[in-house]
């Protein structure tokens, strides 16, 4: 699948906003990070433990789910067995922050890894978590 440049510039704008926006959600020795790479397909996203705070995903034409697994492997196997997180999603040729309120209230936490599994749908998925300045 294809992203395009619009969309996915979008959505990166809209992140940034948030970042800058909403500083109050890490404490004031951290500041808002981008967990690995922008997906745009299936792929593991890290192979370390994370709390993430803030979710982007952009679907393609038709509404999407992305599946986020505690695994750091996209090996059938563990993933048909690793513990889904959460299945953000949005509606087509949209773009959705999770949650919408801006920044989870409790971060969710990944033990072993990020794997996101893309339904077909997704244009592009990015994660975010507090670092230590």
């Amino acid at each position: 699948m294809r992203a395009t440049k619009g969309n996915l510039l979008a959505a990166l704008l809209v992140v940034g906003w948030m970042g800058s926006a909403h500083a109050a959600a890490c404490r004031d020795n951290e500041y808002l990070a981008q967990i690995g790479d922008l997906q745009t397909g299936s792929a593991v996203i890290s192979t370390q433990a994370h709390e993430v705070r803030l979710i982007n995903v952009t679907c393609t034409s038709t509404a999407c789910i992305a599946g986020l697994y505690d695994t750091d492997t996209l090996e059938t196997a563990f993933v048909t067995t690793a513990a889904v997180v959460i299945e953000p999603g949005a509606p087509a040729s949209q773009t959705a922050l999770v949650p919408q309120s801006g920044f989870f209230a409790q971060p969710l936490s990944f033990t072993e890894g990020i794997t996101f599994v893309d339904d077909g749908n997704v244009e592009a998925i990015a994660l975010f978590e507090c670092r230590e300045r």
